[in-house]
């Protein structure tokens, strides 16, 4: 662990290793701390990496990247990453990189590798190529990851998720926060310019603002070879130039996009459509928009080629209806989605999809993936430490199945003594433990305490869940535990 670190540094920088090689691993880190640099390839844990396995890895990072020429590659936890694995780690991090490429909370540049069960919070500012997870990616494998970070770009390609990914596959992630640009094009709610890649089951709930050509809820620019399956943006999409969409901006050859669906309001003074801003004969099929809340009745703004056959705008009712995606009578599907409890004509049986008018304000969401009326409005996701004059902190952090313990450290300003209920749940809002924690002394106490949640449940899944702290009904603090299995 390495905590509070101060570097100014130069090429290569990272808080715990400037570069690792020659397949090394990094497992169960943690750094803190500030860099200041003019140069490239800089990270929170390390700066640049090739055939490096990381594992259980945490860095709570401010970056200040005032390079002015050919610097890039900036990441909260790895700058550059070459043939490289990442599992169950994450960051924090704070970038401030106006005259970079690549930047990216998590990686920088990352080539070659896959990064699984991983997650990225904070904010970040560059040139091009600016994700909320990755800058640049290039054969790359993502799944189960997300993000939360708020991404501003004064270049092109920037996305809640991804700047540019090429040749990647995204599976079962997805994306949070704003995500804004006054540069020059290809901005998403999830990725903002994407080619040769694979999008499946993901979705953003990113608002996206743009002064400039090709802006979507989900994706910036779809080029050549781009296919997306069962994904779906709910964040408001404005654009004060050409081509925005609720869904997708700019659609291009021999892109793929099916079993998707936008809700999120379109608006701006150019071309926009409430699903796609400019379709270039890029094959839409069996896909949704919500004219109400779009506020759009056109599906495409600007359409080069055939007008898409299966995509079909449907007013708020309907879109919350299963019906919509099953029901192959109305001639608007030429095959029905993927639902749990196969209605209607859903005769497939892999429960991609379901649909509660509880969950997800009512809209169809991945049974695999947390809706964000879940994972974002109930638990607000991240921790509610910031606003609070009571501090939780959990370590170990992600927990695995071998250990018996998560311990806990309170820390606060002013809190009353009593009774506390210590609560594990899940990101559906079950609880799988609860335990009751007397803090003892005087009616007002401050300091730290410390104590240690013992794990009954050994066979608890891996996943996402919360430590809840409450006194009766009131939550006093909560933190986010990423959990796996050994």
């Amino acid at each position: 662990m390495v905590v509070n670190a101060q570097i100014n540094g130069n090429n290569n920088t990272g808080i715990l290793a400037g570069n690792m090689y020659s397949n090394s691993s990094a497992v169960k880190c943690s750094t803190s701390g500030l860099i200041n640099t003019t140069e490239s390839n800089i990270g929170g844990l390390v700066g640049a990496a090739s055939s490096l396995f990381v594992d259980s890895c945490f860095s709570t990072v401010t970056i200040n990247a005032t390079g002015t020429e050919l610097v890039a590659d900036v990441g909260g936890l790895i700058g550059q990453l070459n043939s490289g694995t990442i599992v169950r780690s994450g960051v924090e991090a704070d970038i401030s990189a106006s005259n970079y490429k690549s930047v990216g909370a998590l990686i920088g540049f990352c080539a070659g590798s896959t990064v699984e069960l991983s997650r990225a919070t904070g904010s970040l500012e560059g040139e091009e190529m600016i994700g909320g997870f990755i800058g640049y990616g290039s054969y790359c494998t993502f799944d189960s990851c997300f993000t939360d970070a708020s991404v501003h770009s004064t270049g092109s390609a920037c996305g809640g998720f991804g700047g540019f990914l090429n040749n990647c596959e995204i599976n079962d992630t997805y994306s949070f926060g704003d995500v804004s640009s006054t540069g020059y094009g290809d901005i998403g709610g999830f990725a903002g310019l994407t080619s040769f890649s694979n999008y499946r089951q993901s979705f953003s709930n990113s608002k996206v603002e743009s002064s400039s050509t090709y802006t979507g809820g989900f994706i910036g620019e779809a080029q050549q070879g781009t296919v997306i399956g069962n994904c779906y943006a709910t964040g408001a999409v404005h654009c004060i130039d050409d081509y925005a969409g609720g869904f997708i901006g700019l659609s291009n050859t021999v892109s793929n996009i099916f079993n998707c669906y936008s809700t999120g309001k379109v608006s701006g003074t150019g071309i926009k459509g409430g699903f796609a801003g400019y379709n270039s004969y890029g094959p839409i099929i069996d896909c949704f928009w919500d004219v109400e809340s779009s506020e759009n009745t056109i599906a495409v703004g600007y359409n080069a080629g055939d007008i898409p056959q299966y995509l079909s705008g449907k007013n708020t009712s309907e879109m919350k209806d299963v019906i919509t995606f099953t029901n192959l009578a109305g001639g608007e599907l030429s095959e029905s989605w993927d639902f749990v409890d196969n209605p209607y004509n859903d005769e497939s049986d892999d429960d991609i999809w379901d649909i509660h008018p509880d969950v997800n304000n009512g809209y169809a969401y991945l049974s695999a993936v947390f809706p964000p009326e879940i994972t974002n409005s109930i638990f607000q996701i991240y921790d509610s430490n910031k606003e609070n004059e009571t501090q939780l902190f959990v370590y170990p952090n992600p927990w695995s199945s071998s250990q018996d313990n998560i311990n806990l450290t309170l820390k606060s300003v002013r809190f009353e003594s009593g009774n506390y209920t210590v609560s594990l749940i899940d990101v559906y809002g079950r609880i799988c433990q609860q335990e009751v924690l007397l803090i003892q002394g005087n009616s007002i106490c401050a300091g730290e305490t410390h104590f240690s949640f013992y794990f009954k449940n050994k066979q608890i899944e891996s996943g996402i869940y919360f430590v809840v702290l409450r006194k009766q009904s009131k939550i006093i603090s909560r933190v986010k535990l990423v959990v796996y299995r050994d």
